[in-house]
């Protein structure tokens, strides 16, 4: 999850399913005093129902208001790899699993 405020930026990353994210991102928002006047909700696929990555969309318009605006950007399976190639070049198969250790070293903190 990314949430991305103007005119500061902030980015914050956590692991969760769809729905979850969502609420988890709006709580964050609702929490800051200053507010947020764009939130941006980004997930990957994964193996999810389809029903639950359309679900943030219409959860973002329905909690939308003039102060907050929601956004969801959902990503293919496996973004991590496409971060992962965005650091070093792979001419290898990987499973997910190795992903999250290589991506840890190359942001230089747990991912």
């Amino acid at each position: 999850m990314w949430l991305i405020s103007e005119p500061d930026l902030l980015a914050w990353g956590e692991g969760d399913n769809t729905i979850n994210l969502f609420f988890r991102a709006r709580q964050y928002a609702q929490r800051n005093p200053n507010g947020y006047r764009h939130v941006w909700v980004a997930y990957d696929t994964d193996d999810f129902p389809a029903e639950n990555v359309d679900k943030v969309f219409y959860l973002s318009q329905k909690y939308s208001t003039e102060e907050t605006e929601y956004h969801a950007i959902w990503l293919n399976q496996c973004v991590e790899l496409w971060f992962l190639l965005h650091f070093s070049y792979m001419q290898s198969d990987l499973i997910r699993t190795e992903y999250w250790p290589k991506l840890t070293v190359e942001i230089r903190k747990s991912y």
